[in-house]
């Protein structure tokens, strides 16, 4: 069956990242909501002659841009942005919780971190913090309490029902990832490739294509969002493409017929 020379495409490309050393897997992501495509240059004109029309044009500083937009985070894509490696261990956290006293004490639901708090405030009725108390002698000093392990201590004259707001640090599993951004760390190229399907227009076929990108690297400008309404943010990955080492192609487009590879 003839390949498709004259085709359309209504779907959204999926994405793999590969060392261009090792070429190993970096990350894969198949929840792309955009995938999009920019190819630009500068054209500089020789003038001349009455009216001083353009005679002759000179191209140069061509650029490839690709611009992915996923509806889902994913660390290892993170990682190619910020240049820094994921670290799964354990991590150091902060934590504020609201706890109650009932006969002297309050207990945390989680232990801090080398037994102490950053700092325990009474909670007022509008929900602000207001009277802060320091580690001490509860027993006799009405704005200290004292700490052992989850419970707090403090003195008699706060009634039971009085709301405790904590502030401390815990430890959490070794199972934490962190993604980290540093002055000092910058993202590294990779080889990515993008699949999407095809229409062909005369016979409505289904072909794949396939883009391969030999050199790429994560733009040094991008963000992420976080809000509490309309449709979840996306990851946004802002990719330049570089000429390959061996290579004046920047990209190549690919449409083949998956039915006919043995």
């Amino acid at each position: 069956m003839a390949i498709a020379q004259r085709w359309a495409v209504r779907n959204v490309a999926k994405a793999t990242f590969y060392d261009i050393a090792t070429g190993k897997l970096l990350t894969y992501l198949e929840n792309l909501k955009s995938s999009d495509i920019q190819v630009t240059s500068e054209t500089v004109y020789a003038r001349g002659g009455d009216g001083n029309p353009k005679l002759i044009g000179f191209s140069s500083n061509k650029e490839v841009k690709v611009n992915l937009s996923s509806a889902i985070f994913d660390n290892r894509a993170m990682a190619l942005l910020t240049g820094n490696n994921i670290v799964t261990d354990t991590a150091t956290v902060y934590r504020r919780e609201i706890v109650i006293v009932n006969n002297g004490t309050a207990t945390l639901s989680k232990t801090p971190k080398d037994g102490n708090l950053l700092a325990l405030y009474v909670l007022g009725s509008d929900g602000v913090e207001s009277t802060e108390l320091t580690v001490g002698t509860p027993a006799t000093n009405e704005d200290e309490y004292s700490i052992s392990t989850k419970t707090i201590t403090v003195h008699s004259s706060i009634v039971n029902g009085t709301q405790l707001v904590a502030y401390f640090m815990v430890d959490t599993a070794n199972t934490s990832q962190t993604i980290t951004v540093s002055s000092d760390k910058f993202p590294a190229a990779f080889k990515l490739v993008m699949e999407v399907l095809v229409t062909d227009f005369a016979t409505k076929a289904l072909y794949p294509a396939q883009i391969v990108i030999p050199s790429a690297k994560m733009e040094d400008n991008w963000q992420f969002s976080f809000k509490p309404d309309g449709d979840p943010e996306p990851l946004n990955l802002p990719i330049e493409v570089l000429k390959p080492a061996n290579s004046n192609d920047m990209f190549t487009l690919t449409i083949y017929d998956d039915n006919a590879i043995m």
